[in-house]
């Protein structure tokens, strides 16, 4: 069962007492509505609640989470065009148990860096991160050190991006790096050599200095893709055996 509210103009907050009745509702998916401003802690009556969509909502200002456990069921969250959204997982996110999927795009305000209110150690089966377009993001919250489930990160023109901390050798389970677009972004710190799950690395669109690539222990058969072309003759490159896909780009 799902539930979809798209241009809604006078939709103010979601949902209200009314969705007691609708306990098996799976999916929500809330488009273009430029009254809302937060998801109310109401919110706890939808049980069976397994997607949640945000998108283009402009006056959007977050989730009034309830103390009490909710959303436990919670697999995807998906955020986009949300340009007042300050803080997406307030005081509340330790019932998200089952969040596997959380994207956000296009958030221009949202403090991600140095919020240390969120409880990314609560997120124990999230798999899927991925940020785009988020100008406020300079590095990776501290807390993400500790989603040891997280396989795939994916980082997109998020044009203050600076670089990867050395704890990203504590994301055990990562197999995929993606970082596209970001300018600032110059190096990799040597401990993500410590990352044995990891097969599919892809930094692209920036200036990449081939010596800040260090030898991964993950290494071990097959070939990538690689763009050498401003590290011609360079003795920096180590052999990169284990990647199904390599792509180093300065496009």
């Amino acid at each position: 069962m799902s539930l979809s509210f798209i241009h809604v103009e006078d939709l103010e907050y979601f949902p209200d007492e009314r969705m007691k009745g609708l306990a098996s509702l799976k999916r929500v998916d809330i488009r273009d509505c430029p009254a809302l401003r937060y998801l109310s802690p109401w919110i706890l009556y939808l049980t069976s609640l397994e997607d949640l969509y945000i998108f283009d909502c402009k006056e959007f200002e977050g989730i009034k989470w309830p103390e009490t456990p909710s959303l436990t069921r919670l697999r995807v969250l998906q955020l986009l065009g949300l340009p007042k959204l300050k803080n997406v997982l307030p005081p509340g996110i330790q019932h998200l148990t089952s969040l596997e999927a959380l994207r956000i795009i296009e958030c221009e305000e949202l403090q991600v860096s140095n919020d240390d209110s969120i409880e990314w150690q609560a997120l124990t089966t999230l798999r899927f991160l991925y940020f785009n377009s988020l100008p406020q993001l300079v590095s990776l919250p501290w807390g993400l050190q500790f989603l040891t489930t997280l396989k795939q990160l994916h980082i997109l023109y998020c044009r203050n991006f600076t670089g990867l901390p050395d704890w990203i050798c504590k994301l055990s389970s990562l197999e995929t790096l993606h970082i596209w677009r970001c300018p600032k972004f110059k190096s990799v710190p040597a401990s993500i050599s410590s990352l044995t799950s990891l097969h599919k690395l892809e930094i692209n669109g920036q200036d990449m200095n081939p010596r800040e690539i260090h030898e991964l222990s993950c290494s071990a058969s097959a070939t990538g893709e690689l763009d050498t072309s401003t590290a011609s003759g360079s003795r920096s490159w180590k052999i990169l055996k284990k990647f199904r896909r390599l792509q180093l780009c300065n496009k």
